[in-house]
């Protein structure tokens, strides 16, 4: 067996995140010898861990610092200062110093929200100390993109470029590659948390809606995108009467967002905050839900493995491109739709009551099918380490 180090995201505020993390453990320790690193820090990760907030003003610091951030200016200074003083790429590269090669696996590794990229070049500083030490360097189930400035495209293109091997998980992120590197041959691997099946899920009583509560990464929109939620849940709630609404998020980071919209509803005990906190919470709250209504591409694939029909409102092509790969394109909305027209979520929401049946069983043909393609996506992946 060839010996691998692999970087992925083993510890986050994000579940999605940490599923991914679990799921890439399985899929290629059958067929490498593995070494598991986090890739922001080069730590081993023995385990995969879900970082928690211990307390509300905890997670309002980081809302906070994430609004600092998102001031472009600051953002600018801030960023190219710590990635200046920052060696910590050593650290991820001298993790992995005994193995053959590197697979970089899950999430969202090369993409770039800041104007000035600094885990791009962090990722890239990386890729060409691993290159220089004769070390095959690969990417599997990757997401790619966006960029929010032409130096961030430039550094992605060498990533790409320098890459033995690179698999997307969706067609948005192949669109990206080709359009920064044409001739790149790029696979498409869907996400490996469309592998996961949920034990805590039952078959119980459900008769809820839920709604993943996220404003996006646009500071300029995240105004709206409260209104619109706002607008939203007030309009279920006027519809489907004695249904509870549960406000939710499967990244811990958004719990401001969700508390921001329901301060709207105080008096209204059948909206109701979940504040998730673990990957059994989240599993638990689909045992109790009909429908969900999902902006977060995680939510979007967690509760579809949970065998719950999905609306969706895309704030990146990402969360579009998961629910084309489903076939469930017509329960999808744009992030700018749904600012200016609720009332297609709600359309959406509505379409998921009345084909339920056929939605879930087209969505769990779909995964499966993607289940018996993966074993030989992985058999030739290996083969090809071995030339």
């Amino acid at each position: 067996m060839k010996k691998a180090a692999i970087y992925s995201f083993f510890e986050s505020h994000n579940i999605g995140d940490v599923l991914i993390a679990e799921q890439i453990k399985k899929i290629f320790s059958p067929y490498l010898s593995c070494e598991f690193f986090d890739i922001s820090s080069g730590k081993p990760s023995e385990q995969c861990a879900l970082k928690q907030f211990s307390t509300k003003n905890e997670a309002k610091k980081s809302s906070l610092k994430s609004k600092i951030l998102n001031i472009p200016f600051l953002r600018d200074v801030i960023t190219s200062f710590l990635f200046f003083r920052s060696k910590g790429y050593l650290d991820i590269v001298s993790a992995g110093r005994d193995c053959e090669v590197a697979i970089f696996a899950g999430g969202n590794i090369i993409m770039e929200l800041n104007r000035f990229p600094t885990g791009s070049l962090t990722l890239y500083r990386t890729v060409k100390k691993l290159k220089k030490e004769n070390k095959k360097v690969c990417f599997c189930f990757c997401g790619v993109g966006p960029f929010a400035s032409v130096f961030g495209r430039r550094i992605a293109k060498k990533i790409i470029s320098s890459a033995d091997f690179i698999s997307v998980r969706d067609s948005y992120s192949l669109s990206c590659v080709k359009r920064l590197v044409p001739d790149k041959s790029v696979e498409i691997w869907p996400d490996p948390v469309l592998s996961f099946t949920p034990e805590s899920v039952g078959e119980g009583d459900r008769n809820g809606i839920g709604v993943n509560v996220y404003f996006g990464c646009n500071e300029a929109l995240k105004t709206p995108m409260k209104e619109a939620y706002v607008k939203c849940v007030a309009q279920l709630r006027e519809k489907y009467g004695e249904k509870p609404v549960y406000l939710f998020s499967s990244e811990l980071t958004d719990i401001n967002d969700i508390y921001e919209v329901s301060e709207s509803f105080s008096d209204d005990s059948l909206v109701r905050v979940e504040k998730i906190s673990s990957r059994e919470e989240l599993f638990d709250l689909y045992s109790r839900v009909e429908v969900v209504l999902g902006a977060r591409m995680h939510t979007v694939i967690t509760a579809t493995v949970s065998k719950i029909p999905v609306a969706s409102i895309a704030w990146q092509g990402k969360v579009a491109a998961v629910m084309k790969l489903l076939e469930a394109s017509h329960f999808n909305i744009s992030a700018e739709e749904f600012i200016e027209t609720p009332e297609k979520a709600i359309a959406s929401v509505e379409r998921c009551f009345d084909e339920k049946e056929s939605y879930v069983n087209k969505t769990q043909n779909m995964i499966s099918q993607i289940k018996n393609n993966a074993n030989k996506k992985l058999e030739d992946f290996v083969s090809l380490l071995e030339d």
